[in-house]
């Protein structure tokens, strides 16, 4: 449904309205967070149209610089010379008018984008040989990939654990867990079908 661009920062000028735009929304969202330099080397994933744009922003960060309680779960992984990828912001807007944000059209346009997103993670893991991603992410945002995108976290460190209010955590982008995520999605599709047929 949605076509996907990853955008790498530091090979884009920053002349470029796609990519600032795309800084402005992430600073906005995770607001004081994520600190400039961040944004500045990062590569952002990222799709509009259909009257939604939205992606998100991945930064390739030393193992000591992320949270001190993943950094710990993570320390014994395969890791590439001692960096790990974090997602260090999400972000969903639409142009869309909903009569609720319950709406059946709103929960089929956010489960479609946080379903499609998490494959294009998945897709950039394959890319460059990673099993997982660290997340950072607003409490709001958080909420979202869970509840429309049903996302497998295998470590999640609530804003109520968590400094600064942001949920941290790790998402898996390969193994049981992943396949796990496939057949439940698989479920709900034949559910979807068979609900749709019935209702005809």
């Amino acid at each position: 449904m949605f076509k996907f661009d990853i955008i790498e920062s530091q090979k884009q000028t920053r002349g470029i309205p796609l990519t600032d735009l795309i800084r402005r929304k992430i600073k906005f969202i995770q607001g004081k967070n994520i600190i400039l330099e961040d944004l500045s080397k990062a590569t952002f994933i990222h799709t509009e149209g259909r009257g939604i744009a939205g992606g998100a922003c991945l930064v390739k960060k030393e193992i000591k610089h992320i949270h001190q309680d993943v950094r710990t779960l993570v320390a014994n992984l395969a890791l590439h010379q001692g960096h790990v990828w974090e997602c260090s912001g999400v972000y969903l807007e639409t142009s869309l008018t909903y009569p609720t944000p319950d709406s059946p059209e709103f929960r089929f346009y956010s489960q479609a984008f946080y379903r499609e997103l998490y494959e294009e993670l998945v897709e950039f893991g394959k890319k460059n040989h990673i099993g997982f991603m660290i997340m950072k992410l607003g409490s709001e945002v958080y909420a979202s990939t869970k509840e429309f995108g049903l996302w497998p976290y295998v470590v999640e460190l609530k804003p109520k654990n968590a400094s600064q209010g942001i949920f941290h955590g790790i998402l898996p982008l390969t193994g049981s867990q992943y396949e796990a995520y496939q057949n439940v999605w698989k479920d709900l599709d034949k559910t979807y079908f068979y609900e749709r047929k019935c209702g005809e």
